[in-house]
């Protein structure tokens, strides 16, 4: 399906520059009047999927959409007045990871650590953590972010994909757990990456874009090489395209 699919060819620019960086990302995008899928492909000689030193980057990519398809807000994750929302999909290669085979915890960097742990009130007193205990057998309360509802922190969260909204530069937020349409699944192999984006074309939840057939929308690119030691802002951008949605 995908071979028959035309792909579009799109120039990416480093918000820092700098000379070895990702020049293109080719987008196909497909769709069955209920579901839209989004493929990306770009290369990347290295392979960052573990982000658990503070010295360390993940690789990733992300879509912006324009809430407001009429009247799309500066592309740099929209602005802060009304109705200048954008939605984004983002995908993380250390969380693709961590559903390959399991969860990447800080054994995985560290494999001789000791970890002192807080009670679980979710065992008994014989299944207590002992000084090995991880992340996975600790009790959420005591793992703050986790304990609050974020899914970044969640290391039990069985998706590689973040459903996201930004009105302007600090405002970027995570969508409730029970609001995350987005699936997404990235393979890497021969020096590049392969990820393919799945959301209903139609989900009327606040802070989701809205897509129908016949219609066209705004769309950006983001990628991240984390060998390069890219986050948050520092990344490789498109500008607006437009994404035509066939009927």
């Amino acid at each position: 399906m995908w071979g028959s699919t035309p792909a579009v060819n799109l120039h990416l620019m480093p918000l820092w520059w700098r000379d070895q960086r990702p020049e293109t990302i080719s987008v196909q995008a497909l769709h069955d009047g209920k579901e839209i899928a989004i493929k990306l492909i770009w290369s990347d000689p290295t392979n960052d999927h573990l982000a658990i030193r503070p010295q360390d980057f993940r690789d990733a990519a992300a879509m912006e959409f324009s809430i407001n398809p009429e009247d799309p807000p500066f592309f740099g994750m929209g602005e802060g007045i009304h109705g200048a929302e954008v939605n984004i999909w983002m995908w993380k290669s250390e969380r693709q990871a961590d559903l390959e085979p399991a969860f990447q915890d800080l054994d995985k960097q560290y494999p001789n650590l000791g970890i002192d742990s807080y009670p679980n009130t979710q065992r008994s007193p014989l299944e207590q953590p002992t000084r090995n205990a991880l992340t996975l057998g600790s009790d959420p309360t005591f793992v703050t972010a986790w304990g609050a509802g974020n899914i970044v922190a969640d290391p039990t969260r069985k998706s590689p994909a973040e459903d996201l909204s930004a009105s302007g530069f600090g405002t970027l937020k995570a969508h409730p757990m029970e609001d995350q349409h987005v699936a997404a699944t990235g393979v890497y192999g021969t020096g590049s990456y392969r990820v393919i984006f799945r959301r209903p074309l139609d989900v009327r939840v606040e802070g989701n874009v809205t897509l129908r057939p016949g219609t066209t929308h705004p769309v950006a690119f983001a990628i991240w090489d984390g060998s390069a030691q890219d986050r948050d802002g520092k990344k490789s951008i498109t500008i607006w395209q437009d994404l035509v949605i066939e009927k």
